[in-house]
Order: structure tokens, then C-alpha cells, then sequence
């Protein structure tokens, strides 16, 4: 089942994730594996020691928060091991390829070196391979654990295979661990393939650069790097950068690379010209009723009780505000929420880089107010404001967690915070998300076709929802045979 994530929708302020679902069809292997997914194509040979599970039913304790309810049989992880002495264990996970192999190893070191008795031992590149060998330790419940992964691209996913033990067993293991890599077999079209049966004798001397990646992470602690993605066309370079559109004054310099594309590009692209006074304007003219009609008509007493109480607890009379529409007061009740954590619209990125553009380049619009404000009054103002009101349910610390998240460019980080059950079952949800995002996405990556053709570079900011999932802007480009780099 595709999981939705949790969110808070104020109008341009909109800080929201989507998720990514992996919706392959399923299909039975052609060979007698221990585990196998024909339609991902891996298939794996574990000796009789060895017991699997793959789901949350099916699974011990130890297990059970490591699936998802109700997943697909192509949903991650495939399955998770157990040797029968409890001693060593073994997982399969598969994820969508968002990124390349060495960008997606970059992301999970950045995510896991500060953490504490986080150490890794070894980190190897098979380039023939394109997979990613690394084994790495911590400590776990109180237990030092030895971690082996190997990561390789299967298609359009990236198959993920790890193997623990505790530390001072983990000689003992290794080469039953080999004996199970070396025994996987990919599926090639109609062939089951040992590509994986020498990847031990492929390992360079040789490790990846990860203590220079650390200092390099290090300099940059305090520098942002956002969500940002390189595009090249063929004379020119477009930059994406996904966009917190609130924020506070110490989400900034970024990095120097991202610094660098801007002030080096000769157009800055934003979806709407936020520091442009009559684009104000023109916004709180369209968020008006006509005719003297006020918000507590539109609403269901119910619904528009909850939002007079949510205004009362930020200490603010209500009717000061009566004569706006539903996708207003969504704004407005999320800006509320997010300034009593220091938050405030002068400081969201887009604002950042237009108070820095003065007459050195031209800015450029990829939607325009009309278009914006249209999309709005389009959804149900009773379903948009219940869902905003829900999303103000996020705790402050996981707020803080997500804006940390985006700072160290931990994608990894942000999904899992975002990614919520109970968002689910919410009806019409998709409603929202294709008007919102989807169907702006596919115009938005239209319009930044028409710049990859031009022969100046462009640095385009846009929200950071708009970056992630199976329908951004992003996956938008790279099937229109573009190839976006993760790049900060």
C-alpha cells in the first residue's frame, strides 16, 4: 500500500515530503530459492541454519518494526534472516533508485558518522559492478555488532543486502556470509545470473575516500545543503534546490558549492516572485471572499469550532481574519505554529537568494500567481483545512528533526520522519497531492525543459516536496532522458 506522509500545508509556505513507493508486479522465480522476487529479479540460496521472514506477521519481536503493514510484496525490506543460533542475521531491502550507487553511499555515511560508537572499517567501490561494499561497527543494546553491506543497481531500484553478527563472531560467520553473496543470482531479461560470485576477488586495495568525506562534512557542518540536484543540458547547467520556505537565520550560508552555482548562474527561477510587493498583494486580494461572505459560512461548525480554538491558543481573535478562504487560514495557522519554534517566512530560502539578486541576474517565474491561486480555490476548503489542522499534530521535535534533516541533506532522515501510517486511510488524499504537487510538478518540469536548452545556467528554487517521490520534478526530468545529480 503507498504511504503518504505526514504534513502541514500553508499556502507558498507549503514544507512538505512525498513518498516513494516502489509499485512493481509481482512474479514467481524460475528457480527453487531459499527467497526469491522475480519481478525486482534477485533470488538468494540460504543454507538450511537459516530461517526468513518476510513480513510483519510472520516475523519474532525483533523484527516486527522493521515492516511496514500491509506492504507489497516488493515493498522494503524483502525479508530479514536469522541464523537458528541467533547468532548472526541478514537482510534484503530494495529501494528506489533516486540517486547513483556512490551518491546513495554518501547520503547513508553522512546520515550514520555522527552517530555515536559509529565506526566504519572499510568502504570499497567495485566500478565494474557498479556495487558498493562496506562493514562498518556499533554498538547495539549494549552489544558491539560488526555490519556488512553490499549495494548494487538492479534496474530501477537499488538492492540493499547487509549481514550482522556480534563483533567477536564475526570471523566466525564471514565466509558462510560470502558463501550466501556469492550464490545470489540476478535476474537478466530471461536468465538467472551469479553476478555477485566473484565480488570478493573485484574488492580494490584500495578504500573510498571516507576519511576525506568526513572532513569534508566536517567543514561544512554548519552550511546547508538543502535538496539540490544538477542538471546539464547541452550548452548550459540548471540547479535545483529544494526549498524550506520558512526558516530561521542559522539554516544559512549553504555550501560552497551550492553558493557558488548561484552566484555563478545568470537567471534565479522561483515558482512566484515572493519579494515582489504587488505579488503580495495580488495573493491577499484572491484569498478574500466576495460579497461579505465570511470563513465561518464555508466551514461545518464543527471544523470551523477547531480552528477558532486553534486560533485562540495562538492568541489571536479569529475574526480578524473572517473574510479569507479556507486555503488561507491553512496557511496561516501553520506559519502560527511554526513561529512559536522560531520559524518565520523572512528567512525561507527563496527569500535568501531574492534579496541577493538586486540588477546581477534576471528572475524568472515558473508559475504565476493566477495559476497558484486558482489551483487553491480548486480543492475542497473543508478537506484542505482538515488535513492542515492534522498536520499541525507533528510534534516539535520532530519539526526540528526534519528542518535538520534538510540542513545536512540527510534524505534518508527526512522520509523516515515524514512517513506516517495513519495518513493512509485519509480519503481524498490523493486529491490534494495531484493538485498540490503532482500536476504542478509535470508543469513546473516542462518549464524548466525550455532553460536546459538555453545556453546560460539557471538556479531554480522550488519547494522541497516538489524534489522527492515517484512523480517529482526530478523523476519527471530523468525520464525525459536527462540525468539529475544529486549536488551540494
Amino acid at each position: 500500500m503507498k504511504k503518504n506522509p505526514r504534513f502541514f500545508i500553508p499556502f507558498v509556505l507549503i514544507i512538505i515530503f512525498l513518498s516513494i513507493s516502489i509499485n512493481a508486479p509481482t512474479g514467481t522465480a524460475e528457480q527453487n530459492f531459499t527467497y526469491s522476487n522475480d519481478s525486482i529479479g534477485i533470488g538468494f540460496y540460504l543454507p538450511e541454519n537459516w530461517e526468513i521472514f518476510k513480513s510483519k506477521e510472520n516475523s519474532p519481536e525483533l523484527f516486527k518494526d522493521r515492516f511496514t503493514e500491509n506492504k507489497s510484496p516488493d515493498d522494503s525490506p524483502l525479508f530479514i534472516g536469522m541464523q537458528l543460533q541467533r547468532t548472526a542475521f541478514i537482510r534484503c531491502l530494495v529501494e528506489k533508485a533516486e540517486y547513483s550507487i556512490s551518491d546513495t553511499f554518501k547520503i547513508l555515511y553522512n546520515a550514520s558518522i555522527d552517530e555515536e560508537n559509529f565506526e566504519v572499517l572499510e568502504a570499497k567501490y567495485i566500478e565494474e559492478k557498479k556495487t558498493i561494499f562496506w562493514r562498518f561497527e556499533t554498538i547495539l543494546n549494549g552489544i558491539k555488532f560488526q555490519f556488512m553491506e553490499l549495494m548494487t543497481m538492479v534496474g530501477n531500484n537499488i538492492i540493499r543486502v547487509g549481514f550482522w553478527t556480534p563483533a567477536e563472531l564475526y570471523d566466525a560467520h564471514k565466509e558462510q556470509f560470502q558463501t550466501i553473496i556469492r550464490n545470489t543470482r540476478f535476474k537478466k531479461e530471461e536468465n538467472w545470473i551469479s553476478d555477485w560470485k566473484n565480488i570478493f576477488t573485484l574488492l580494490p586495495d584500495k578504500d573510498i575516500d571516507y576519511i576525506t568525506l568526513k572532513e569534508q562534512i566536517n567543514t561544512d557542518a554548519k552550511k546547508s545543503k538543502g535538496i539540490c540536484y544538477k542538471v546539464k543540458g547541452k550548452k548550459n547547467n540548471v540547479y535545483i534546490l529544494g526549498a524550506i520556505h520558512v526558516g530561521k537565520s542559522d539554516m544559512y550560508p549553504f555550501t560552497d558549492a551550492i553558493e557558488s552555482a548561484f552566484n555563478e548562474s545568470e537567471y534565479l527561477g522561483v515558482e512566484i516572485n515572493a519579494s515582489n510587493k504587488k505579488t503580495g498583494e495580488e495573493l491577499l486580494e484572491a484569498a478574500r471572499f466576495g460579497n461579505n461572505k465570511t470563513i465561518k459560512e464555508e466551514l461545518s461548525p464543527t471544523l470551523y469550532s477547531r480552528l477558532s480554538e486553534k486560533f485562540t491558543q495562538y492568541g489571536i481573535e479569529i475574526d480578524m481574519f473572517k473574510q479569507y478562504k479556507p486555503w488561507f487560514f491553512a496557511s496561516i495557522i501553520s506559519l502560527f505554529n511554526l513561529s512559536e519554534l522560531g520559524y518565520m517566512a523572512d528567512y525561507g530560502v527563496e527569500l535568501y537568494f531574492l534579496n541577493r539578486v538586486e540588477n546581477k541576474k534576471d528572475i524568472v517565474e515558473l508559475e504565476s500567481v493566477d495559476e497558484q491561486t486558482k489551483m487553491m480555490d480548486s480543492i475542497d476548503g473543508e478537506l484542505f483545512l482538515n488535513y492542515s489542522l492534522l498536520g499541525l499534530e507533528s510534534t516539535n521535535e520532530e519539526v526540528e528533526e526534519l528542518i535538520k534533516n534538510w540542513k545536512t541533506g540527510n534524505v534518508i532522515g527526512i522520509e523516515k520522519i515524514i512517513f506516517s501510517d495513519k495518513y493512509n486511510s485519509l480519503p481524498k488524499i490523493d486529491t490534494i497531492l495531484n493538485k498540490l504537487f503532482y500536476n504542478r510538478n509535470k508543469k513546473m518540469a516542462k518549464k524548466i525543459m525550455t532553460y536546459l536548452k538555453d545556453t546560460d545556467d539557471y538556479f531554480i528554487v522550488v519547494g522541497a516536496g516538489h524534489l522527492i517521490g515517484e512523480k517529482s520534478i526530478i523523476t519527471i526530468l530523468s525520464k525525459k532522458g536527462y540525468s539529475p545529480e544529486i549536488f551540494y
